[in-house]
């Protein structure tokens, strides 16, 4: 019995030079494409980085006239917490914390130890001024803000910005 095979499946010995060029034609093009498209595709993962470290860095999500600060800040305010707008009246009802007073806090419950104990300073650091110091609403003891806050224009977010 005599079965037809393709003659693409066969390659005899009179073919090994056809073969070997055009497999080296098929290799060489086949790096060239793959080094074109490596190469396109590095600049693109390039450039998203560099658009995305752009964007981030201007101030695509702050509202015009405002001018967004390097680093976030936290406003003290005494007065009407249902406020959304005001003028500072008087120069000791609102202050600013540079950093962060949470973390730096010392709950209440630990005031003997963490504070009294270690003579009036704060395991973050702060001195502890029992004339000007802030309770937060859940028993934190915090440094006291900078008073007064600079005149301007400052936009609240919570956040959420």
């Amino acid at each position: 019995r005599t079965t037809k095979v393709p003659a693409v499946l066969f390659a005899g010995n009179d073919d090994e030079d056809v073969k070997s060029s055009t497999s080296s034609l098929n290799d060489n093009s086949r790096s060239r494409r793959d080094f074109i498209y490596n190469t396109i595709g590095a600049g693109l993962i390039g450039a998203s980085g560099v658009a995305s470290y752009s964007l981030f860095q201007s101030n695509v999500y702050t509202p015009s006239g405002m001018q967004r600060l390097p680093r976030t800040q936290f406003i003290a305010a005494l007065g009407d917490p249902q406020a959304s707008e005001g003028v500072i009246a008087t120069e000791d009802t609102w202050g600013i914390w540079p950093l962060d007073p949470g973390p730096r806090g010392v709950w209440l419950r630990d005031y003997q130890k963490d504070i009294l104990e270690s003579n009036r300073v704060a395991p973050a650091g702060w001195t502890f001024d029992s004339n000007n110091w802030w309770l937060e609403e859940h028993g934190l003891i915090m440094e006291a803000p900078n008073f007064p806050l600079q005149e301007g224009k400052y936009l609240v977010t919570g956040g959420r910005l």
